[in-house]
């Protein structure tokens, strides 16, 4: 990613009574994945978005998933409602997995979340236009 996120419309933090914060602000974040064309134009790519702290641990920041599933990983992990299908290429899968790690520097939890796209090309057209002629 670029570093940089844009906020895309302006949203209120949530704290409960227990300390929780909730905030739900929508943003478009950047990022870059690399791609493999070996296979080109029959590829499949893997891109893998962590979201995650480096200052606070997971006593004070516990990212976790918005559902009832206690599962570490999400099957279809990705909200798509405001998906535009791509004339290029497929979703094949979508998942979100919840990491625990300890550092060596430190003896707390530190939490992220992994969320990994797997897109396949739509090949018909390059068939037809490049390999078939």
């Amino acid at each position: 990613a670029d570093g940089d996120y844009q906020i895309t419309s302006k949203a209120k933090a949530y704290i409960r009574y227990d300390g929780t914060v909730k905030w739900n602000a929508p943003m478009i974040y950047k990022s870059y994945c690399s791609i493999d064309i070996q296979y080109y134009p029959y590829d499949t790519q893997n891109c893998t978005l962590k979201f995650g702290t480096w200052t606070y641990s997971g006593s004070l920041v516990n990212l976790q998933f918005i559902t009832d599933e206690q599962s570490p990983v999400i099957d279809r992990g990705w909200d798509l409602e405001d998906y535009t299908p791509s004339v290029e290429w497929e979703i094949l899968n979508l998942t979100a997995i919840r990491h625990e790690e300890v550092y060596a520097c430190c003896e707390e939890v530190y939490f992220d979340l992994t969320f990994t796209c797997t897109i396949q090309r739509k090949s018909l057209f390059y068939t037809i236009n490049l390999i078939v002629p």
